[in-house]
């Protein structure tokens, strides 16, 4: 690569010029450079480990929510932390060259993970949803039947129900446990891959 402040030739890798110190390579390259870095084949490999990993961690750890153990949610955020680093690991051992390839390889499998389990999520969701709707106009003229007291507790009922979801504090309090939990899946993928690239030159 050519410095363009003094025209001396340097590594296709440098990013400051050998001569006279200058940046070679500026901010706007940085997508690019991680493009060029990424190991679409070994990330693929990495995601079909990430699948078997998921349903042998599903199996071993599914007594904690049977006896209640952990939360429902900590099983699920255990299992994808797990499945997700020993995923990651495959593009590090396979298509990364450096600890900061193992990086981005890595983080780019969790990334991959998170778009399709928010797109699975989502299909449930609207599944449950129309399943719901369904349920409700199936049972909705009789419950037109039932007396005006009974309306009256559902909805008293309903409107705790309302008073307690629009609670600002939890909305808060599950936002920053989705986001710890979205960080927390990302750094293990990074971790992965780096420690893939790691565990490749030690038997190099």
């Amino acid at each position: 690569m050519k410095c363009d402040k003094c025209g001396r030739e340097n590594n296709e890798t440098a990013v400051y010029c050998k001569s006279c110190g200058a940046a070679l390579k500026d901010k706007e390259n940085l997508i690019v450079r991680i493009n060029a870095r990424l190991n679409f084949l070994a990330v693929t490999l990495g995601l079909i480990v990430f699948i078997i990993v998921m349903f042998i961690t599903s199996f071993l750890f599914i007594g904690l929510v049977t006896f209640k153990a952990v939360p429902a949610v900590v099983y699920i955020l255990l299992v994808l932390v797990i499945s997700v680093f020993v995923g990651s690991i495959i593009p590090g051992v396979w298509g990364s060259k450096t600890v900061d390839d193992g990086y981005i390889n890595g983080s780019f499998l969790s990334l991959v993970v998170l778009v399709l389990a928010g797109i699975i999520a989502a299909f449930i969701f609207l599944a449950f949803m129309g399943v719901a709707s369904i349920l409700a106009s199936a049972f909705g003229p009789a419950s037109s039947l039932l007396g005006s007291g009974t309306s009256g507790a559902v909805s008293s009922l309903n409107s705790t129900s309302s008073a307690s979801g629009t609670n600002v504090l939890n909305l808060i309090l599950n936002l920053v446990e989705l986001i710890a939990s979205l960080v927390l899946i990302l750094v293990s993928g990074a971790i992965g891959g780096a420690l893939g690239v790691l565990i490749k030159d030690q038997f190099n």
